[in-house]
């Protein structure tokens, strides 16, 4: 390779660590037995408008996996891991793999999402801990513990989080962890000091500011009400003989109005946490697993973000657009995705993979996901079409790319929503 080869190579390869997880939300429903359904969207902010661009794929890593670590970090390693996990990670050029989603075989789940004012610890007062770099997080959860307690024991008396040695481009993050016994926390670093927030109630995380930050300002849209107030109504109406009773409610839908509607984590934040608790006063508590998947699947859509009406932030950015979502089922085990192109959910079950062995699914270039339902001769029955999105020829299929067969079910029984893998 020329010197002129290998610089544009390089300046590629930093140009993709830069690009920002902008704008990730994630958001939990509890159903009526206490169990938690979670839904999580990944947004980068990319250099074209090809929303396939970020080397994502979805892996499961065998128990006692060994693992590099993140190379942006001096001075710490990633141990291997004791339980099996899948996990969704980013393969950046000239890099060691980074996690920024995934779910283990205990059902514990932890997602990464963008956190711009994140300062993590030093060595200073933390003798005797083992430091762990912030890139590798969700792999050394995943791999390590089985609930969010023992998660939360280990970063408080065990290791200490550090940031990569590159100057900061802003790609710092916090954490949210979840577990099959309903836990749900919240996890920063704010001026080098570690800071927990049990999430249980609000269910809701997007980026900075601060967690502390965002429930405080839902203080400011307590005027949302999940009815009109009738009496009141009543009482101010004015007759206009030719013309009608004025004000009254032409429609629904008014109790939404003053609902930010941008992309902004302070705007997607107060809408996730405002609906959520719509839906949950007026459509009930869900009682079923397929009712709270609904459910999550409504909401996190509200926070879509399609490419190019994100505003990007500077010059060498891009547009933000929503890459990845994921529903995630800690009591079952069950993982479920979908992409900008396909907007089919997929699904890995946990409890039916063999985790002696590693294999990786591809998340992309798995065709539209619509369903062709036109009249087909006998014999024939509705496939999933071959067209496929932007420059994108492979077939609808998932294609896995694998040393062994899948023990998982090919098909969910029941109402066909999404597809098991």
């Amino acid at each position: 390779m020329t010197r002129f080869v290998w610089g544009i190579a390089v300046f590629m390869a930093v140009l993709a660590t830069v690009t920002s997880v902008d704008a990730c939300s994630n958001l939990s429903v509890v159903m009526a037995d206490g169990a938690i359904v979670i839904a999580r969207t990944m947004e980068l902010e990319g250099l074209t408008h090809n929303h396939e661009q970020f080397p994502f794929t979805l892996e499961t890593f065998k128990r006692n996996t060994e693992f590099s670590g993140a190379s942006s970090c001096e001075g710490t390693t990633l141990p291997s891991n004791s339980l099996g996990f899948a996990a969704i990670t980013n393969h950046i050029p000239f890099m060691n793999p980074v996690s920024s989603e995934g779910m283990n075989e205990s059902g514990f789940t932890i997602s990464l999402q963008l956190f711009t004012i994140a300062t993590y610890q030093t060595s200073s007062g933390n003798a005797g801990k083992t430091p762990i770099c912030y890139m590798d997080v969700v792999m050394w959860a995943l791999g390590q513990f089985s609930t969010v307690a023992q998660l939360v024991a280990a970063l408080t008396n065990d290791v200490y989080v550090v940031k990569g040695k590159r100057p900061s481009s802003g790609n710092y993050g916090h954490w949210i962890a979840q577990d099959a016994t309903g836990a749900n926390v919240v996890i920063e670093y704010i001026n080098g000091q570690l800071a927990v927030h049990d999430n249980s109630q609000v269910g809701v995380v997007t980026n900075q500011p601060s967690y502390e930050w965002h429930v405080t300002n839902l203080d400011n849209y307590i005027a949302l009400a999940s009815s009109a107030d009738a009496k009141l109504l009543k009482n101010m109406q004015a007759i206009v003989p030719d013309l009608g009773t004025f004000p009254s409610n032409q429609g629904h839908g008014f109790n939404t109005i003053g609902l930010p509607g941008d992309s902004s984590p302070a705007s997607r934040f107060v809408r996730l946490f405002y609906l959520k608790g719509l839906a949950l006063a007026n459509g009930g508590v869900p009682k079923t697993l397929t009712s709270a998947i609904q459910m999550a699947s409504a909401l996190i859509n509200t926070v879509f973000i399609p490419t190019g009406s994100a505003t990007p932030p500077s010059v060498l950015g891009g547009y933000d657009s929503t890459q990845w979502t994921v529903i995630k089922i800690p009591s079952t085990k069950e993982f479920l995705f979908r992409t900008y192109a396909n907007n089919q959910w997929r699904r890995i079950q946990l409890a039916d993979l063999d985790f002696t062995q590693s294999q990786t699914y591809a998340l992309y270039n798995t065709g539209d996901g619509i369903l062709d339902v036109s009249p087909l001769p006998k014999q024939q029955s509705p496939t999933l079409t071959n067209s496929t999105a932007e420059d994108d020829s492979s077939p609808s299929t998932l294609e896995i790319t694998s040393s062994h067969t899948h023990r998982g079910p090919p098909v969910i029984p029941g109402n066909g929503a999404f597809r098991s893998l």
